[in-house]
């Protein structure tokens, strides 16, 4: 049996719950554009890169300066963690 990965089986079910045919744009575009904030699946739904930066630049734009500099340097942290990782220079780090 084969199994179906976490990403693949979210993909499919936003699919089924919001695409119709009879609506603009396929179903990667009407899964994007999808308002139901309260479905557990909603920040995991497929998006593009594009669609995530615009995300996180408005989160960003509601973050006190003091805020911001944390969320910033966190992910700073988390990128220079995963670059080393991928380098094989170090083990990865919670």
């Amino acid at each position: 049996m084969a199994t179906t990965s976490p990403r693949k089986a979210i993909a499919l079910h936003c699919k089924d719950c919001i695409y119709d045919s009879h609506c603009s744009g396929n179903w990667r575009q009407q899964v994007e554009a999808c308002t139901i904030s309260d479905c557990p699946l909603y920040d995991h739904r497929p998006i593009t890169g594009h669609t995530a930066r615009l995300q996180r630049e408005n989160h960003l734009a509601t973050l006190t300066p003091h805020e911001r500099e944390i969320v910033l340097k966190r992910s700073i942290k988390r990128a220079l963690n995963l670059a080393n990782v991928r380098d094989g220079t170090v083990e990865a780090q919670p």
